[in-house]
C-alpha cells in the first residue's frame, strides 16, 4: 500500500505495523539465522536508513527456499544479538523502542515486520518493484 505519514508520501509499505507500547518484547517467527542487525549508529541507506530505526534481519528456510523476516523500530540491541547467530522460533531478542525517537526511527512505538524473498526486498518503502520480492505476512500466517 502507498504510504502517507503527515501528508508526506514515502512510497510504499511492503510490511505490517503493529502498535504497541515501548519495551514490548519481540521474538523470531520461526527457525533461522540473523543476517543483519543495525543499529541507529550503523545503519545503510540500503534498508531505508532512519526509517526502521534499530533493526534485525533473520534468514529462514521456508518451503524449501530462503526468506527474510524484518523486525523495525527496536530499542537499542547492544550488542544481545550478532549477526550470525541462531534463533529459534519464538526466541525473545529484543523489545519495542521508544516512541518518536532516533532509536525507533522517529516513528510511534510499533513494530515494523515483514517478509522478503531477499534482503533487496526489505528496502524501506521502495516502489512497486519490490512487490515481487515480498511475501505478504498474512498469507503465511493466517493458516
Amino acid at each position: 500500500e502507498l504510504r502517507i505519514y503527515n501528508d508526506e508520501e514515502y512510497g510504499y509499505h511492503w510490511g505490517i505495523d503493529v502498535m504497541s507500547q515501548e519495551g514490548t518484547k519481540v521474538h523470531a517467527a520461526d527457525d533461522g539465522q540473523v543476517a543483519e542487525v543495525f543499529e541507529i549508529s550503523d545503519l545503510s541507506e540500503d534498508y531505508g536508513g532512519e526509517t526502521y530505526g534499530n533493526c534485525v534481519i533473520l534468514q529462514h528456510n521456508y518451503q524449501n527456499q530462503k526468506i527474510y523476516t524484518l523486525y523495525g523500530h527496536l530499542a537499542y540491541l547492544d550488542g544481545t544479538i550478532k549477526k550470525g547467530d541462531k534463533v529459534l522460533k519464538g526466541h525473545q531478542f529484543g523489545t519495542l523502542g521508544k516512541g518518536f525517537t532516533v532509536e525507533n526511527g522517529g516513528w510511534p512505538p510499533h513494530l515494523h515486520f515483514q517478509i522478503a524473498k531477499s534482503q533487496f526486498g526489505l528496502f524501506a518503502y521502495g516502489g512497486l518493484e519490490l512487490e515481487k520480492e515480498t511475501i505478504n505476512p498474512l498469507d503465511v500466517f493466517s493458516t
